[in-house]
């Protein structure tokens, strides 16, 4: 059973292509990091060479794989069954992942800008979530925070829309962020963008 290894798989959209990482203590500079599908010998699914990333005494390894021929439109009969394996002169480990595509996508943040002339925030989807939009709609949560200071407290509101724009509430100054999800398969939200204003 492994103890220190975890594999967690991300997808920004539906096109086939993820990227898995885990992390490690195993500091072996002989360590061999293998990474491959369980249910695929025709070899429809392939990954990249590991990229090794140091904090402390973790190492962070991340690999992008493809799955050839997925069909974004289709419904996912099979799962996608990963196996990693991590071996050095004493120690072997190993940690598998099953999924469906759909259900480890995790859009980027859209991409947003305050217009001054009007008082709104826009938002545009991710350059790399799947298209059409009208068939992969998204959903948006909207953070509004108060940057007025009074009596030291800082006012934020949350809210879920399927607009991409928010009307600023006067008066006063605001930051914005604004955050996506799949709209039909309710996907992980994505981090939040950055200062829309």
């Amino acid at each position: 059973e492994p103890k220190d290894t975890f594999l967690k798989c991300e997808a920004k959209n539906y096109s086939g292509i993820f990227s898995c990482s885990w992390m490690t203590e195993n500091t072996s500079p002989n360590v061999k990091v293998s990474l491959r599908s369980l249910n695929d010998p025709q070899g429809d699914v392939s990954c990249s060479s590991p990229v090794a990333v140091t904090k402390g005494a973790l190492t962070t390894y991340t690999a992008q794989c493809h799955k050839e021929n997925f069909c974004p439109f289709a419904e996912e009969q099979q799962p996608i069954d990963m196996l990693l394996e991590v071996i050095d002169e004493v120690e072997y480990e190993n940690s598998t992942a099953s999924f469906f595509i759909r259900d480890i996508i995790k859009p980027d943040p859209p991409q947003c800008q305050y217009v001054a002339s009007n008082g709104t925030v826009t938002w545009t989807y991710p350059r790399t979530w799947s298209t059409p939009n009208s068939y992969f709609p998204l959903t948006f949560k909207v953070k509004v925070k108060s940057t007025k200071r009074h009596k030291k407290l800082s006012l934020s509101q949350v809210f879920d829309t399927e607009a991409q724009w928010v009307q600023l509430p006067a008066p006063g100054p605001a930051e914005v962020w604004v955050q996506a999800r799949d709209c039909c398969y309710l996907s992980s939200w994505s981090e939040w963008s950055s200062l829309c204003r």
